[in-house]
């Protein structure tokens, strides 16, 4: 019997070996991502901190206006962190830069969603522009996310993952049924690495004990990458807690159009402060009509991650809050959603989580490798075996 899940773990997992050890690898190189893009871009994430209070909002976005003429603020980010730089996210469709080169349309309409957009970097107490960023812009950490989610192959390459997903779960069950000694005292070996045996035995403890050691992380990344390949899935989560998708209706905006202009950005976040008192950070963004809402988004300190967020609404003239979000208040699928992100990549749990997640995804893409060296060496030990049958007739 074991010669044939023997047969379905070898002819599956050749089929999906190089599918699986890409994944591996780009989900390692992610792990670390906003770690190492803060250490090599500190001057666009950090200042040096001064004992002094920061600017007004309402004074650095007048900054970027004067560097901007004619592009609209979407957005402005406020961190807890005094030595955290202010990010104000721009949209423009060919605005001048004052002193500079013009703002390349790209085919769009000016300002507003369809523009160009920006991000530019403050520091807080000097309200200097410290960097820019393009959002569009093709990092490293871009195109392994590119090639993670669907191996740079688009709605395709999501349908093979999400197939490969399926693949490896049988590959996981037929690894544990191999792994499975035939007397107990086979057990004790088969749960550590012989380091003094030779190289044949060590791939195969490489392949078979840390195969069954990384067997339950890997099947809670295939099962939280499920949402990501199909929608079935999401609404899953959904059905069994009962809940709809989808996220409260925001309100309007109550007073007069004629009344007053609308807030400014401090008064907005002095809201969200009020609220949130020890979110990591706040985002403002301004209504895009009449009777829209300010809103003010943080993360939620009631996840262990910060993939959820509470947010609150603000009449746009009177800053009186017309609704609280809270991510505790959500339906329950909503919640469990935000979870599978921070779960898939490790971050549920901070550092020691990502660590972890970093070093079980770097084992997993070995064993492609040593599964395809076993496999080998049986295919030529059965050739010498029949070398030494034919030449004893």
């Amino acid at each position: 019997m074991k010669i044939f899940w023997r047969n379905i773990h070898l002819w599956l997992g050749l089929a999906a070996g190089l599918i699986f050890f890409v994944e591996c690898l780009s989900g390692t190189l992610l792990v670390f991502e906003d770690e190492i893009t803060e250490i090599a871009h500190a001057k666009r994430y950090f200042v040096s901190y001064e004992k002094r209070a920061a600017l007004e909002l309402d004074k650095l976005t007048a900054v970027v206006k004067s560097e901007l003429p004619k592009a609209k603020i979407i957005g402005v980010k406020v961190y807890n962190d005094p030595s955290r730089t202010i990010e104000i996210s721009v949209s423009s469709g060919g605005g001048d830069r004052k002193g500079g080169k013009p703002i390349p349309a790209k085919g769009k309409k000016s300002g507003g969603k369809g523009g160009k957009k920006e991000v530019l970097f403050l520091n807080p107490y000097t309200a200097e522009i410290t960097a820019k960023q393009d959002p569009s812009e093709k990092t490293f950490f871009k195109l392994m996310l590119e090639v993670h989610q669907s191996l740079l192959a688009g709605e395709t390459g999501k349908t093979i993952l999400g197939i490969s997903t399926f693949v490896v779960f049988v590959i996981l069950i037929t690894g544990v049924i191999l792994w499975f000694p035939k007397k107990n005292k086979q057990l004790k070996a088969r749960l550590k690495i012989k380091t003094d045996g030779s190289w044949k035995r060590i791939n195969h403890d490489l392949h078979v004990v840390l195969g069954l050691y990384c067997t339950v992380f890997i099947f809670i990344f295939l099962l939280t990458s499920l949402c990501w390949s199909f929608k079935w899935a999401n609404t899953a989560l959904y059905t069994i807690t009962g809940s709809k998708p989808g996220l409260p209706e925001k309100p309007s905006s109550v007073s007069p159009a004629q009344d007053k202009a609308v807030i400014s950005y401090e008064q907005a976040l002095n809201s969200g402060q009020e609220q949130f008192k020890k979110a990591p950070y706040w985002t403002i963004a301004m209504p895009e009509d009449k009777d829209g809402v300010v809103t003010v988004t943080s993360a939620s300190l009631d996840a262990l991650h910060r993939n959820g967020f509470d947010n609150i609404s603000l009449d746009q003239r009177t800053g009186e809050v017309l609704q609280v979000t809270r991510l505790k208040d959500l339906p329950g699928g909503w919640q469990l959603r935000r979870y599978m992100k921070p779960i898939h990549t490790g971050a549920i749990g901070g550092l020691p989580t990502k660590f972890l997640a970093f070093f079980v995804c770097l084992i997993s893409a070995s064993f492609p490798i040593t599964g395809t060296i076993l496999w080998l060496n049986r295919i030529r030990k059965k050739k010498k075996k029949n070398k030494i049958a034919a030449d004893g007739l």
